[in-house]
């Protein structure tokens, strides 16, 4: 956590967890980490017993959990924090609830598709977008793509990229293949 003008982070433990349901398949729209989310989808395993057939047994079941959750809560012997394993897991996991951007798999397939180990952002405008003149919006949704959601390519340095002037670039992170002609389905 960094307050508000801090210079530096602190680390500071969560001390509660909020809850809420949404119908929306795609609820997680942050860019950047959706970290404060733990998407877990209902109806996913058979329901084997119902707590609301019988008015007794469903008091029981919830005194119980208070009564279990009480007992952790005063050990003190809880985290509200996963840990690394289960963090990895749940980033995997929460792929599964983002919302669907077409621009990522554009980019995507005509990066993976270069013979050309680096762009830039007008470059990308023009070629896959087909906007000449990109605006700084347009320029700034390409950034947050291709520093988020891009895989093999990462921002470094400057370059000269004809006719655009120095660029801020991107460069390719793994070894260009060529495709074999006989593994193209389309002729």
């Amino acid at each position: 956590y960094r307050g508000a003008y801090a210079r530096e982070s602190e680390k500071r433990y969560r001390t509660c967890v909020f809850v809420g349901t949404t119908n929306d398949a795609q609820f997680l729209v942050d860019k950047t980490g959706n970290r404060r989310f733990l998407p877990l989808e209902c109806g996913v395993e058979p329901i084997t017993k119902s707590l609301f057939s019988d008015d007794e047994l469903l008091l029981y079941e919830f005194k119980q959990a208070w009564a279990e959750a009480y007992k952790i809560y005063l050990s003190g012997k809880f985290s509200l924090a996963l840990p690394k394993n289960l963090q990895e897991y749940v980033e995997e996991l929460q792929e599964d609830f983002k919302e669907d951007d077409p621009l990522i798999g554009m980019i995507q397939s005509w990066l993976d598709s270069r013979q050309d180990d680096y762009t830039c952002n007008i470059q990308i405008a023009s070629e896959v977008l087909k906007v000449d003149n990109p605006d700084r919006r347009m320029l700034n949704k390409i950034t947050e793509i291709m520093n988020n959601s891009i895989h093999g390519w990462e921002r470094k340095g400057m370059r000269n990229f004809n006719g655009l002037g120095k660029q801020k670039t991107y460069v390719r992170t793994t070894e260009y293949i060529e495709p074999y002609e006989e593994e193209t389905p389309f002729s």
